[in-house]
């Protein structure tokens, strides 16, 4: 009798155990398919002056809890050289397990800038229910290895070395016709 008294313990403290341990656990995606850490930079590299970026952002639930999104669920912070437009945000709501919700992110840098901002998403989930992650980008700014002095951007340099040879071969018939 003490055994069964022992294994239907045990039996209880697991199934205690396995409810207990079942927890919301938010996955964030930028873009849809790539998940990030919070903390994450997202970087968009360069683009060129006058563009438009998009982004689509995914909010899942990968736990086995209900996550909860609450107010405020996306906000933008720390605006550098740039303006957001977000929109399909979503509000308060209860994501259950596998299930996910998008919003769109419009980020509209300023001309020849680095820009950044960074989004916060709030839930419950017990790991991370401040959820942030920072955009950045460059646009417009020419690379640094793009000022080389090779440039073929305007052909002076042809110019320059064309005058300097027919200069050189001027001096030496000088001389030949002097000496």
């Amino acid at each position: 009798m003490r055994y069964f008294q022992l294994a239907f313990l045990s039996a209880v403290a697991c199934l205690l155990c396995g409810t207990l341990s079942a927890q919301a656990d938010i996955d964030v995606q930028v873009p849809v398919g790539t998940s990030i850490t919070n903390g994450a930079k997202v970087k968009d590299g360069k683009s060129s002056n006058g563009d438009i970026i998009n982004y689509t952002v995914r909010i899942e639930n990968v736990g086995s809890a209900d996550l909860d999104l609450l107010v405020p669920v996306v906000q933008g912070s720390g605006y550098k050289s740039v303006q957001v437009n977000m929109t399909s945000v979503p509000g308060a709501q209860t994501l259950t397990p596998t299930s996910f919700v998008d919003f769109n992110i419009e980020i509209d840098p300023d001309k020849d800038s680095d820009w950044s901002f960074n989004v916060t998403i709030t839930s419950n989930d017990p790991a991370d229910p401040t959820f942030t992650f920072k955009m950045e980008g460059t646009q417009g700014k020419p690379e640094k290895d793009e000022d080389c002095s090779t440039s073929e951007s305007s052909g002076t340099s042809f110019l320059i070395l064309f005058a300097v040879l027919c200069a050189a071969i001027a001096g030496a018939r000088l001389r030949k016709s002097h000496g």
